[in-house]
């Protein structure tokens, strides 16, 4: 009788099991594993009676954002981008399109509604959802026929972004990679997928790449080395050794690392929705600096020329040496201006000293050489003249001035000497 029972209770819990795992959704799903215990998942249901999909994610919320797109690269990719929303506590889910590889733009032809599960739990992102006007959007499309339907995945730096903007900025990608998925399999019933541990129905191509963004780095780099440094040192040089050849090179030098560092500020704008247009103040500020640069050194180089030739300034090296401080003090200005359009505010007052000592540096090498060439001044006038030679005259007998006495009388030995050995 008790072997009966124990029988009739593991058929009906093999029956229920079955009845359980018939009612889950159909759904390909693809895991890749972070090697750290934490795995970046995406899941993918599509239903047969109706134009949305349900999908599954999870991954590490260490990163800023995860994201998942449709499509073998970024341009004219459908994503979902996920980051922590503004309370800490919660998620915001962000469809958007890339135009290329640059910074994907929200859309709002397609709606992602958060189903119950979701949210930032234990540290990790997780997201059930159903989108509607997933299946094809401006430039894309999902091929339902396809077992091997392209798609991408990517995740951002460390720093914590927190918004419930779903145009709010994000970072450029630190990993990135490629993956596929089977549309056949994940068509039928529908519903959030729940087989979410193993790959099935997906495969990964390749390995996942590391990306690095050293662009606003060399950026901030080239351009504070140049109005911090470089153009004062070309002063200092000036200054100190009088010669305008070195003057002149350093500055040619300085003008080419303002030249590299705009260029590379012009590529970085583009990459990112919020500095496409160029409207910002630290932009503007910076394309007049630019060209203030090349008209202070237009200035100089006439000045030079035609002093050469006649010997005589112009007015053109008046407004040179008045306009030089000027647009350092621009360029240094639009430094901060720059690390807080970046949002890097931590790093605006550790410039600031690096500027302060710099100027105290620079400053007091000139007090240094202007204090020396005043005592060699004061030693070349004739009231110095006269006094040393007033002083050689009292000390050896004689009204004939020092510069005046020509050379000593030849050597001759006292009487009775004999002559010198030699």
């Amino acid at each position: 009788m008790q072997r009966s029972l124990t029988f009739v209770l593991a058929f009906l819990a093999a029956g229920l099991l079955i009845t359980v795992r018939s009612d889950a959704p159909p759904a390909s799903t693809f895991v890749l594993d972070g090697g750290d215990g934490t795995n970046l998942t995406f899941a993918l249901n599509i239903p047969s009676n109706s134009d949305e999909l349900y999908f599954h994610m999870s991954g590490p919320a260490g990163n800023d954002w995860m994201a998942v797109g449709a499509g073998k690269e970024m341009k004219d990719s459908l994503m979902f981008i996920v980051y922590t929303a503004a309370d800490g506590r919660n998620i915001t889910v962000s469809p958007r399109i890339a135009s290329g590889h640059s910074e994907p733009t929200h859309t709002t032809d397609v709606t992602v509604v958060l189903l119950p599960g979701s949210g930032l739990i234990n540290n990790t992102y997780i997201v059930n959802a159903k989108c509607h006007g997933c299946r094809k959007w401006e430039g894309g499309f999902l091929d339902l026929k396809s077992k091997t339907q392209s798609m991408i995945y990517a995740v951002g730096p460390g720093d914590y972004l927190q918004s419930d903007l779903l145009d709010a900025g994000i970072r450029r990608h630190e990993d990135f990679g490629q993956f596929t998925m089977d549309m056949v399999q994940a068509t039928g019933d529908e519903g959030v997928p729940t087989n979410t541990t193993s790959t099935s129905g997906a495969a990964s191509v390749g390995s996942a790449r590391i990306d690095r963004d050293y662009g606003n780095a060399f950026h901030a780099l080239a351009m504070t080395g140049a109005f911090v440094i470089l153009f004062p040192l070309g002063v200092l040089l000036l200054r100190l050794f009088e010669k305008v050849i070195l003057h002149w090179l350093n500055q040619a030098f300085a003008v080419f690392v303002v030249v590299v560092g705009a260029g590379m500020g012009i590529y970085i704008s583009l990459m990112y929705n919020k500095s496409k247009s160029f409207n910002s103040a630290h932009q503007i500020i910076g394309i007049i600096v630019v060209m203030l640069v090349f008209a202070q050194m237009t200035l100089g180089f006439l000045h030079h020329r035609i002093y050469k030739k006649t010997q005589r300034t112009t007015p053109m090296i008046k407004v040179h040496r008045f306009a030089g401080p000027v647009v350092i003090l621009i360029g240094i200005v639009n430094g901060a201006l720059g690390f807080n359009f970046a949002g890097e505010n931590r790093l605006i007052i550790a410039y600031f000293v690096v500027v302060i000592i710099v100027g105290l540096l620079m400053s007091g090498a000139i007090v240094l050489k202007n204090r020396h060439q005043r005592r060699k001044n004061v030693y070349s006038t004739p009231a110095a003249q006269n006094f040393q030679e007033a002083y050689v005259s009292q000390q050896y007998g004689s009204d004939i001035p020092l510069r005046n006495a020509g050379d000593p009388p030849a050597y001759a030995p006292p009487p009775g000497m004999g002559r010198p050995m030699v």
